[in-house]
C-alpha cells in the first residue's frame, strides 16, 4: 500500500484549515459524508463511531463561514439513538434526501426524506430490515447488510453500494481479513425493486451520478475508480471512500486514505494523524492533492476554489485551497 509504513504522502500539497463545527448538541465528530446545499450551506451527516450512543448524530446544515475557525451547524434530520447515519444523496433540486441508516449491531436500511420547510422528515424505507425476508437477509444472498453510500439518478432511480455481502458479525471479520470481494453496486428502480448490478467487488464505497447518465463508484479494497457510462474507470494508488461530482468543472472528488493500516491504528485511536489524499478525477485524466492538516478524510466536497473535508473518524471539518487545481 502506497506510504504504508514511511506516512509521506504524494501529490500536490493542499493547505487546510481545521474548522470545529457546534451543533446544539455538542461539537460534531465523524463527518462521514457531505454534500453542498447551496452556496453558503453544506450538509453533513455525522456521528462518533468510537461512541455511537452520543450526540450529535444524524445530518446537519453546516453555515460556511471560511473567515472563522469555528461554524456552526443546525439539526435537519434526527435519528434515533442507536441510528448511526452513513453516506446520503440529495436530488438534483434538494427536496429529497436518500440516507443510508444504520442501526447499532443490525443491517443497515436507506431510507427516504423529503424537505419539509428548512429540514427534511422522513418519507419511507426504501430498503427496510424489519420488512426484508429474515431467511433472506440470513442465507447472505439478498438483503444489502453493509449499504454505504447512495446517489439519485434520472426517472427516480437509486443507486447504492452494498459493500460486502455478509450479514453476520464474524461472516463480515471473516470476509475483511481474507480480502473477500463481495462488494456490490445496486439500484432501486421506480417501482421499488431492488436488483444487484455488479457484484464481486472490493468493498463497495462511495457512488456517485453524473448528468449525463453516467454511475461513479468506488472499490476501496480494489483500489479502483469504476464507471457504467462514459466518464471512465481507473486504477487509483491509494484505497477510495466517497465520491462528490463538481459540474462547474466536470470533476469527480474523491477522498482516499493513504494506508488501510495505518487508517485501521486511526481509527483504533492508536495514530494521532494519517494525513489524507484527494483524487481529482475528470475524463481527462487523474490529480492527486494531500493533506496533512486533517486526519483520514472520507468525503470532501468543492465549493469554488476551496474544497471542505469530513473524515468518519475526525472532529469537526477542514477548508482547504485548491486554486492551482
Amino acid at each position: 500500500m502506497l506510504a504504508n509504513c514511511s506516512g509521506e504522502l504524494p501529490g500536490s500539497p493542499l493547505a487546510c484549515q481545521p474548522i470545529s463545527v457546534e451543533t446544539p448538541d455538542g461539537l460534531l465528530i465523524g463527518g462521514e459524508d457531505l454534500a453542498v446545499l447551496n452556496a453558503d450551506t453544506v450538509l453533513v451527516s455525522a456521528h462518533n463511531r468510537r461512541a455511537p450512543h452520543a450526540h450529535p448524530a444524524g445530518v446537519y446544515a453546516v453555515k460556511i463561514t471560511p473567515e472563522e475557525k469555528t461554524w456552526t451547524a443546525r439539526p435537519v434530520l434526527s435519528l434515533e439513538a442507536d441510528h448511526m447515519p452513513k453516506g446520503f444523496a440529495l436530488s438534483e433540486d434538494t427536496s429529497q434526501l436518500a440516507l443510508i441508516v444504520r442501526p447499532i449491531s443490525k443491517p443497515t436500511q436507506l431510507a427516504l426524506f423529503r424537505k419539509s420547510g428548512a429540514d427534511y422528515a422522513f418519507d419511507k424505507w426504501l430498503v427496510d430490515a424489519n420488512t426484508w425476508p429474515k431467511e433472506n437477509r440470513q442465507a447472505d444472498e439478498t438483503y444489502p447488510c453493509n449499504m454505504n453510500d447512495a446517489a439519485f439518478a434520472s426517472d427516480d432511480y437509486v443507486f447504492f453500494t452494498d459493500d460486502r455481502k455478509a450479514c453476520s458479525l464474524w461472516q463480515r471479520a471473516y470476509q475483511n481479513v481474507m480480502g473477500v470481494a463481495s462488494g456490490r453496486l445496486m439500484v432501486m428502480d421506480p417501482d421499488g425493486v431492488v436488483s444487484d448490478l455488479l457484484g464481486s467487488l472490493a468493498f463497495a464505497n462511495g457512488v456517485a451520478s453524473i448528468p449525463g447518465g453516467s454511475i461513479l463508484f468506488t472499490e476501496t479494497r480494489g483500489q479502483r475508480l469504476q464507471a457504467i457510462g462514459d466518464f471512465g474507470g481507473r486504477p487509483l494508488p491509494a484505497a477510495p471512500d466517497n465520491i462528490s461530482f463538481d459540474a462547474e468543472t466536470q470533476t469527480a472528488w474523491i477522498a482516499a486514505f493513504p494506508s488501510l493500516f495505518r487508517y485501521a491504528l486511526f481509527q483504533q485511536g492508536l495514530l494521532e494523524n494519517t494525513g489524507s489524499l484527494l483524487f481529482a478525477a475528470s475524463e481527462d485524466g487523474t490529480r492527486l492533492f494531500h493533506t496533512k492538516d486533517f486526519s483520514g478524510a472520507t468525503t470532501a466536497v468543492k465549493r469554488g476554489n476551496t474544497l471542505i473535508l469530513g473524515g468518519a473518524f475526525s472532529e469537526g471539518l477542514a477548508l482547504c485551497e485548491i486554486s492551482d487545481a
